[in-house]
């Protein structure tokens, strides 16, 4: 039996891991554009281009318009595995321009850090200080237990994560610190709600004369990790673990962050192989 557009939103939703507000919105969109009633089969290459175009009309920017398209997908692959249509449509493969990877300089995280401390209080403190020492997302950190923290080996472990992939994420010494201070409630921030954590980085981005900067959210926080990583001289493979990156093309955003890596990498040209790796003359 063949799926109507309405019946393989609803399929895709009700099945969706963690579906997202968003997720859920432009599901919602692809269904009002061709109509609940449609059916799969009926949507031609045509009718998708036009679909582009509605967007683009919007204004959407070609990175919301691929998350469209790719939730469209999600709703074919779907339907396709369950007899649910016999074909998809061409969806375009839209260029993505490369966007700006913010992060915080050194003088910005004590700022921000002095700002969090003095306005959200030491819970909201010390999230930021672990997202920006560990790398992790903020919901990685906010469902720590005591039982991921490993203070013996210094790890913690995350087990639940946006690419299902755990890994173990070494601690500095400061987040050490503060880890063992807070090992007595079921999660390590049980007492930090999300939504004070977000206000309280708005409140501080704002006086110090950010607010004008969207792109320094508390996510900047983990390309700071990833980015002083690179500067320090870390490669992008030991980068993309620590981060858990599913595709290391993922963490190559990083890699003009140390020039020196390039240079280092051709200066192996000028070695002589038979005078025990020193450079020729």
């Amino acid at each position: 039996m063949t799926w109507t557009v309405g019946q393989g939103v609803d399929f895709t939703l009700e099945h969706r891991e963690r579906a997202t507000k968003q997720d859920r919105s432009q599901l919602l969109e692809v269904a009002r554009f061709f109509g609940s009633g449609k059916l799969l089969d009926n949507i031609a290459t045509a009718d998708v281009d036009r679909f582009v175009k509605h967007c683009r009309d919007k204004g959407n920017k070609n990175s919301t318009i691929k998350r469209k398209l790719n939730m469209l997908s999600a709703v074919y692959r779907d339907a396709m595995r369950r007899g649910g249509c016999s074909h998809k449509p061409f969806l375009p493969a839209l260029r993505l321009a490369p966007g700006r990877t913010r992060y915080l300089t050194e003088a910005e995280e004590q700022a921000m850090l002095a700002g969090l401390l003095q306005r959200g209080g030491p819970g909201v403190h010390d999230v930021i200080v672990t997202l920006l020492d560990t790398g992790m997302r903020k919901g990685e950190v906010l469902a720590l237990r005591p039982c991921d923290c490993n203070l013996s080996t210094n790890m913690l472990e995350v087990w639940e994560n946006k690419g299902d992939l755990p890994r173990s994420v070494p601690m500095t010494r400061r987040v050490a610190e503060l880890v063992a201070r807070r090992m007595h409630g079921p999660t390590l921030f049980y007492d930090v709600p999300v939504w004070k954590v977000g206000e309280t980085w708005r409140q501080v981005r704002d006086d110090l004369g950010l607010s004008d900067d969207k792109q320094l959210v508390p996510h900047a926080c983990r390309h700071t990790c990833a980015s002083r990583l690179v500067q320090r001289g870390a490669s992008l493979y030991a980068v993309q673990k620590v981060l858990g990156h599913s595709n290391i093309k993922v963490t190559e955003r990083y890699s003009h962050l140390n020039p020196e890596v390039l240079t280092n990498t051709i200066a192996l040209l000028e070695r002589d192989p038979n005078q025990g790796g020193s450079a020729s003359t």
